[in-house]
């Protein structure tokens, strides 16, 4: 009877330590998934400054042609670039997500939305302005330029509202879980 005893505290020694075990295994993800999730936030926050900088140079070139051409002749690398930058924060997100820890999951995903919408709004406005380059050293009509700005803005009003979406859905969780 003792001997019984003695060997159902050892087991439950045991199995108290491989709880602990585990426990411990479930906080350094947290760990590990919360200084991901930083350095992609970190990645991000450089994106939307280099995103925004870029956006309003576009806008500023409307009003200076010298401004607007220089623009246009490195539209395709500058948005190359920007891409790049977009795709290195999404990878950061990406390895939150391999973490697998359910908050910073989520808060991940949602953040990756946000890079892929930010990728299709450059892609558009990429398009957009070669379009209107070819157009404009085309001979293209007025009303024709008019219609390609309407398509576009239309299409970066629905962009920009699926990324807004996401990013205030991933900002209201981190605030709420405290990430």
């Amino acid at each position: 009877m003792k001997k019984t005893v003695v060997v159902v505290i050892t087991f439950a020694l045991i199995a108290g330590c491989v709880a602990l075990a585990v426990g411990c295994g479930g906080s350094d993800n947290t760990a590990q998934a919360k200084a991901d999730a930083q350095a992609a936030d970190k990645l991000r926050a450089t994106v939307e400054q280099n995103f925004q900088k870029y956006m309003s140079e576009l806008q500023s070139a409307e009003s200076d042609p010298e401004k607007g051409a220089a623009i246009m002749m490195n539209v395709d690398k500058d948005v190359a670039k920007l891409q790049k930058e977009v795709d290195n924060a999404i990878a950061a997100y990406k390895k939150v997500v391999a973490a697998g820890v359910a908050d910073y999951k989520k808060y991940a995903e949602l953040q990756i939305e946000v890079g892929q919408a930010i990728k299709e709004i450059l892609t558009t406005t990429k398009d957009f302005l070669n379009q209107m380059m070819t157009l404009a050293t085309s001979g293209g009509s007025e009303d024709e330029m008019t219609q390609l700005s309407e398509e576009y803005a239309k299409q970066m009003e629905d962009l920009s509202a699926q990324a807004e979406k996401a990013e205030k859905e991933a900002e209201a969780l981190k605030k709420s879980k405290n990430l």
